[in-house]
């Protein structure tokens, strides 16, 4: 057989085998308790089994702030990882837009799960040979961090981001569950707060302030667009080192071009952010030991409230030079909204 007819052939059975994928897709979109089941199946019984039938989300780790007795003075912060959730409001609408036109421009238009792009992906990459392209929305990646954190074993951490079938139709499927559970706001604002951006910056507010050394709300176009490309490769579009400088410069100005894309702004302001030399403030996250160097040592007892605040009781209260006592209350970051 000629290469000709040869690649006639096979570009034909890709769009074959493209069009089924799409079909199962939107057949999962309107029937998922069927579909899904049916690809699970295909996918991995094994694994489908052991999954629960609806996606535990749970509250990522916050950072917890130790105040002195007059609920001004910072003793100490505290955290597994720096992160402080902050409710959609408190950023940045060019933030917003720049997150979705990095990862999913379709975002507020489609179900959790996007056919199309799953189509285009599956075509680029079976002409490539290797992975081109990602299929996976925003509502997928958000459910993927879900597991990764509501995981009890290592082996479901690895699980959650293994490059297999199984994985992405389990991501498909409670993408597809939780685009009706929750709104677009909700899911874009959850997005913000669990998603990692380097330097152990874990959510916007962390990043705003490694990167920027400000709150999110105030964050401009090349600023927010440097945040959002860094999503997808933290280390590799790391501005602080000498080789990620470059390329998070590279892929801050793609994303620029696509919130021109999507509407987000005008050529005019996308020029004049591409302009603008890109400025780091590299406000490292404290290590651990200076971490625990920070803090005042007192044994305490911490009951979380309602709001988000927690009240720390010392046994015994600590002295201070001048012979008196001093009581510490912590209060951990705002629950998000």
């Amino acid at each position: 057989m000629r290469k000709r007819d040869h690649n006639i052939f096979a570009n034909a059975a890709s769009l074959l085998i493209c069009g089924l994928l799409a079909g199962v897709v939107v057949a999962a979109a309107a029937f998922p308790a069927v579909a899904m089941s049916g690809l699970a199946a295909k996918a991995g019984a094994e694994t489908f089994d052991r999954l629960p039938s609806e996606l535990t989300v749970k509250r990522s780790p916050q950072m917890t702030y130790v105040y002195a007795s007059d609920g001004k003075t910072l003793i100490a912060t505290m955290y597994d990882e720096n992160r402080r959730d902050v409710p959609l409001k408190d950023v940045s609408p060019l933030m917003q837009e720049a997150i979705i036109a990095a990862e999913d421009h379709t975002f507020r238009t489609h179900n959790g799960v996007d056919a199309k792009g799953i189509a285009r992906a599956f075509i680029a990459n079976n002409q490539a040979g290797t992975t081109q392209q990602g299929a996976s929305t925003l509502t997928m990646q958000l459910v993927r961090m879900l597991i990764a954190y509501s995981a009890t074993h290592p082996q479901d951490v690895v699980a959650a981001t293994e490059d297999t079938n199984a994985r992405k139709m389990r991501e498909m499927k409670y993408a597809l569950q939780l685009d009706k559970q929750m709104t677009k706001d909700e899911i874009l604002e959850r997005y913000l707060n669990i998603a990692p951006f380097g330097n152990g910056a874990y959510g916007v507010f962390a990043a705003s302030q490694v990167y920027f050394g400000k709150h999110p709300r105030d964050l401009k176009i090349e600023e927010a667009a440097l945040l959002a490309g860094m999503v997808k490769a933290p280390s590799a579009f790391d501005p602080t080192t000498k080789a990620g400088y470059p390329q998070a410069v590279i892929r801050r100005d793609y994303v620029i071009d696509n919130m021109v894309e999507t509407k987000a702004i005008t050529p005019e302001q996308a020029a004049t952010a591409k302009a603008v030399k890109l400025k780091v403030k590299d406000k490292r996250t404290p290590t651990a030991a200076s971490r625990r160097a920070r803090t005042t040592g007192a044994s305490s007892a911490t009951t979380s409230t309602a709001g988000g605040w927690s009240r720390r009781r010392s046994a015994p209260p600590r002295t201070t030079a001048s012979g008196g006592s001093r009581a510490a209350a912590t209060r951990s970051s705002p629950r998000s909204t």
